[in-house]
């Protein structure tokens, strides 16, 4: 029953010419595919993984993070909203949120940095560096991303948040609760018209500054280019999704008086390790959500796995080379990274990894860092595709072990012929040839394309 079920669908969902939809039905298709991307990323993903360690390195950090926080926040005289804000984060908690607070906040106002010395400050800095660190990395790999930022690029965002961030948060909400006060605000909310703005604005503004933080960190974390438009959609729905963790979660706490009586003391540390491993599960997901809104051609190609095998790497970087051939020969302009993906239809993060991986073999130079745009690295009537062919081979046998040492020698010496063999036959090709529309070997298209799955 099941395996007819999962038949179905893959059917009806997925084997389903999509733009041929009306776009009532396209949108629909898309966001069953969505939703169970998601799901499947959230089962077999990292997602769960990260948020486990990002849980440990929270609890690491909390005290230390919220001692700088405090730190710099004293100085510009809004110190006094960090209470207010750890106690609307532990509300899921009900009283035993209360009074993490009060501990959390003794703990921070024992903590004098002044006399931390240099050591002390290092390490205080060291814990909270390392917690944006892991955050960093978690994004990362929520966008697909495979390079760090540089050092000292890393450095100053880290300060950039550890710093700048609190004071921009913290002056905004005093200087609402400041407006509050002024008379003419005082006089508009008397008025029917204004007391009416002001219920609308005291319910939806909260949630859209949590909003617009979200989608702050999801463009600015990530080592990529976010679009605004992605990061606000992802953090809106990681806005509901939290909205809805609180509601049930707080009917958890509600319920949980057996957990007092079996875990006594430390009732309330692993209930805030849940709620944290939430919030971070939630804040990833999001992510995840921004992820395929701006990639959409995740859920178009039909294109699951990030792996791709020895035939259609080779393939999709003979590809590559033809496009950006043709285009330097016909004097176009260089073709970018998304017009190339959209072409080939193909993810562009799946295309930009094997252009990665020809520029590093010099076969294409990027021109435009913004856009990456690419051109051949190297004359193609002097580019051989057998050269390529085993460039890429080689690379992707470094990657994925064919075999291991318990394989015979003569399979190997096997495998070694057949590899030779098949680069010989194609020797004198070079990438000029194969750009070209003549049909170097007059054979029918095989029946296998690059972008079936």
């Amino acid at each position: 029953m099941l395996t007819q079920f999962i038949s179905w669908w893959d059917k009806q969902v997925w084997q389903v010419d999509i733009n041929a939809l009306p776009a009532w039905k396209r949108r629909i298709l898309l966001f069953f595919r969505g939703v169970q991307i998601l799901i499947s990323d959230l089962i077999e993903g990292n997602n769960s993984l990260y948020a486990k360690g990002l849980v440990y390195m929270s609890i690491l950090s909390l005290v230390p993070l919220l001692a700088v926080m405090f730190s710099v926040l004293k100085g510009f005289g809004v110190h006094n909203q960090l209470q207010p804000l750890l106690l609307q984060f532990l509300e899921p908690l009900g009283e035993k949120g209360i009074e993490l607070t009060d501990t959390i906040l003794s703990f921070v106002d024992n903590i004098s940095v002044g006399v931390l010395g240099a050591v002390g400050l290092g390490v205080l800095f060291f814990t909270v560096i390392s917690l944006i660190q892991q955050i960093e990395a978690a994004f990362n790999n929520t966008w697909r991303v495979t390079k760090l930022r540089p050092l000292l690029e890393r450095f100053s965002h880290y300060i950039s948040v550890l710093l700048v961030g609190p004071v921009l948060i913290f002056s905004a909400i005093g200087l609402s609760q400041s407006v509050q006060h002024m008379s003419l605000f005082q006089q508009a909310v008397e008025t029917d018209t204004g007391a009416f703005l002001y219920n609308i604005l005291s319910v939806y503004l909260p949630f859209f500054m949590t909003v617009t933080a979200i989608a702050f960190v999801y463009m600015f974390v990530p080592n990529t280019r976010v679009k605004f438009s992605a990061a606000f959609f992802g953090a809106t729905i990681t806005g509901l999704l939290f909205k809805l963790a609180t509601s049930v979660f707080t009917l958890f706490i509600a319920g949980s008086t057996k957990y007092d009586a079996i875990y006594s003391a430390f009732a309330t540390i692993i209930i805030l390790f849940i709620w944290i491993f939430i919030v971070w599960l939630i804040l990833l997901l999001g992510s995840s959500i921004a992820y395929y809104f701006q990639h959409s051609e995740k859920l178009l190609y039909l294109y699951r796995n990030e792996e791709l095998s020895p035939y259609e790497s080779e393939a999709l970087a003979l590809q590559i080379m033809v496009v950006t051939t043709r285009r330097y020969y016909d004097n176009q302009p260089p073709i970018s990274l998304a017009k190339l993906s959209r072409q080939l239809q193909l993810p562009d993060d799946l295309v930009d990894k094997m252009v990665d991986e020809l520029e590093l073999g010099g076969y294409v130079k990027i021109i435009d860092t913004d856009n990456k745009s690419i051109v051949p690295g190297r004359p193609p009537e002097e580019t051989n595709s057998a050269d390529l062919m085993a460039y890429i081979h080689d690379s992707k046998k470094q990657r994925t072990k064919r075999t291991n040492l318990f394989t015979e020698k003569n399979v190997v010496n096997v495998l070694k012929v057949a590899e030779r063999d098949a680069l010989n036959a194609i020797q004198g090709i070079s990438i000029k040839q194969l750009a070209s529309t003549e049909d170097l070997f007059n054979e029918p298209r095989p029946d296998a394309e690059l972008t079936k799955v």
